[in-house]
């Protein structure tokens, strides 16, 4: 998933403290920009227009011209307002900045997307370290993780890593809504979770199974027969 496409001749136009991000990706001419918009989903496209030239509006008509950025949130940034009426008329700009512009007024625009973005891969992948090198593993293929011996054994549907010094309560704190917790040293993915036996305490995951602790029995109740009839979840998880 892209974060913020800049279109830009001359990067340096761009101020650092916004330029910095690894949220921003640039392109410096159409075909670069048609090929970085296909390549990814952008959140928002930032054009600039430099020196008077227009190769900014065939950008943005690029851009719109693409179902999936049909309504992406657009900001032309130019040396005078020649092209305001035309950027919110024609081409539904989120904003019009005119240069030279304050660092804090790209705060102002970025903000809000980039903390969206962030908090989205904060969601979505776990930063780890393996002997000594980070590494980022998408939640959304791990199966269950479980502790054991100041490690966290992380079971996906590739293989397992065991990760040491992790802790399944750090796990919960980043990634709650999509972890929950069945045993004091087991998180599985709700996402994967196939059946639920109340009877035998044990959760039937992709190729394998999990314990349930007594503990966490009447939490899973209500986590998972909240939004059905408590009777009807019980027959259908225990058939």
């Amino acid at each position: 998933m892209g974060g913020i496409l800049v279109y830009q001749k001359n990067r340096q136009i761009m101020p650092d403290s916004a330029g910095q991000s690894r949220w921003l990706d640039f392109a410096a001419d159409l075909e670069q920009a048609a090929r970085r918009l296909e390549r990814d989903h952008y959140r928002m496209i930032l054009i600039h227009f430099e020196n008077g030239e227009k190769s900014g509006l065939s950008v943005a008509s690029l851009v719109r011209g693409m179902p999936a950025y049909h309504l992406t949130p657009m900001v032309f940034v130019a040396a005078d307002r020649r092209y305001e009426e035309m950027a919110f008329y024609e081409y539904h700009c989120y904003d019009y900045l005119v240069k030279p512009i304050h660092p804090k007024e790209f705060v102002r625009i970025l903000y809000p997307f980039l903390v969206q973005l962030y908090t989205e891969k904060k969601e979505n992948w776990m930063r780890v370290r393996i002997r000594g090198s980070a590494k980022e593993i998408c939640v959304n293929d791990i199966l269950y993780l479980e502790s054991a011996n100041r490690s966290v054994m992380i079971h996906t549907r590739n293989g397992v890593l065991e990760i040491p010094y992790l802790s399944l309560k750090q796990c919960l704190e980043d990634h709650g809504g999509v972890f929950v917790q069945c045993h004091r040293c087991v998180l599985v993915n709700r996402n994967f979770i196939e059946r639920i036996d109340y009877r035998e305490r044990r959760i039937e995951l992709p190729g394998c199974r999990v314990d349930i602790g007594r503990r966490y029995e009447a939490a899973l109740h209500r986590e998972f027969d909240a939004h059905r009839g408590l009777e009807e979840n019980k027959e259908w998880r225990n058939q």
